[in-house]
């Protein structure tokens, strides 16, 4: 009888130590799929505050084209519309230097209108022009299409 209750003890420890594997085994699982949908938690949030942060950035620029326009409705004379737009445009976007370009009669240069810097004004009183096609202004006023400068620095 002895060997029998023996044989099962040893048998019940056995299962038991097997359903202990088991159970840390399940445990594991479960502690590495939260881990995993914790991530994944922390992605999305990040990706949310970054879209976000980029609807907030673009409400505010909405707000300051709102805002830009209605200004610049009130004004009538050119000469009094160019340099309130590069000054609104700079201070509602955060631009250091803001210019508006007009083509010449010939179409061959992009001549300096009104700007907002100090060096800006420079340029003016010395009648700024820039031949079309070259550079990233002359570029966009021969073509009608902007250039990031920032993407040109960056891969040269």
């Amino acid at each position: 009888m002895g060997v029998i209750l023996l044989g099962a003890n040893i048998f019940r420890t056995y299962i038991e130590r097997e359903r202990l594997n088991e159970v840390k085994q399940i445990n594991q699982a479960l502690e590495n799929l939260t881990d995993t949908l914790e991530k994944r938690v922390d992605e999305r949030t990040q990706e949310i505050e970054e879209a976000n942060k980029q609807t907030v950035r673009r409400a505010s620029q909405l707000k300051a084209v709102t805002e830009l326009s209605e200004a610049i409705a009130q004004l009538q004379d050119l000469n009094e519309i160019f340099p309130a737009t590069t000054r609104l445009i700079s201070e509602r976007f955060g631009f250091y230097h803001v210019g508006i370009f007009l083509m010449d009669q010939d179409r061959e240069f992009a001549i300096l209108q009104a700007a907002n810097s100090e060096g800006g004004r420079r340029m003016l009183a010395r009648n700024h022009r820039l031949r079309l096609g070259v550079g990233v202004v002359g570029f966009s006023a021969q073509t009608g299409h902007g250039i990031n400068p920032l993407k040109l620095w960056a891969a040269s």
